[in-house]
């Protein structure tokens, strides 16, 4: 009885193990959809910013650009998070400082980047902006 007991204990806790690790490891990873709305005069550099943004996992829903906004300041909106943890995680490669959340619940969209006049201060911070030696 004792033997059972231990073989059935043994197999609880190598299981209970397994579907751990399982769980913990097994998981999928969510891809942030972005949209890039380019406030700017210069049409490609919404391309620049989608670019940085696919080297890093991101999906790119759309790149528009908007005329007669030029706004001064790139923003980045949080859609779907109150705590903006999808925008936080975008600003952190741009090393944006404007973040807040405007949450859209009928919108596809996780994050939205609003590119200001500010945008070549925000390339070269940002990791994948930044001209090597080599780029001049």
């Amino acid at each position: 009885m004792k033997k059972l007991f231990i073989i059935v204990a043994l197999v609880l806790i190598f299981v209970s193990v397994f579907l751990f690790f399982l769980l913990l490891f097994d998981k999928e990873e969510y891809i942030v959809k972005v949209e890039i709305l380019n406030t700017t005069e210069r049409g490609d550099v919404g391309d620049t910013f989608a670019e940085i943004l696919k080297k890093n996992r991101f999906e790119v829903f759309s790149v528009i650009t908007l005329e007669n906004e030029d706004l001064d300041n790139t923003s980045i909106v949080d859609r779907k998070d109150k705590s903006m943890k999808y925008a936080k995680n975008v600003a952190k490669i741009f090393r944006c400082k404007e973040v807040f959340s405007i949450i859209d619940t009928t919108s596809n969209i996780d994050v939205t980047i609003i590119i200001g006049k500010d945008y070549e201060e925000i390339l070269k911070r940002s990791f994948f902006g930044k001209e090597s030696k080599n780029d001049r």
